[in-house]
């Protein structure tokens, strides 16, 4: 005997489908296997693809920096209006003149002779 090929021997022609095939007709008359029956299945669980809602490391330190870098921002912003106002109410305070400057200058200097 020698080698079979797909061509002569087909899988639906082998001898081991033919045995299963005998034992398990009467099964195989209940059920098509060509076209099964789905009117029976029932669908448990939805459509949408299982997820899953964990974050790596880098991402949580980024996360973490970029809301540093927020609050540090702010601060600047609200040192920065601080500032403009302190600014602002030192310089309305009316200024001394050059003279009484430097009559002041004067009087403070005549004391320490």
């Amino acid at each position: 005997m020698g080698v079979i090929s797909a061509e002569t021997h087909t899988w639906s022609r082998s001898s081991y489908l033919q045995e299963q095939c005998q034992e398990l007709r009467d099964a195989l008359q209940k059920v098509d296997v060509e076209q099964p029956d789905f009117s029976k299945l029932e669908v448990i669980g939805s459509g949408k693809p299982q997820t899953s809602t964990t974050r790596s490391p880098v991402r949580e330190r980024e996360e973490k920096e970029r809301e540093h870098t927020e609050i540090m921002m702010e601060d600047s912003n609200l040192l920065a209006e601080l500032d403009e106002a302190f600014r602002a109410d030192t310089c309305e305070t009316p200024p001394k003149s050059n003279l009484n400057r430097a009559a002041a200058v004067e009087e403070t200097a005549g004391h320490d002779v």
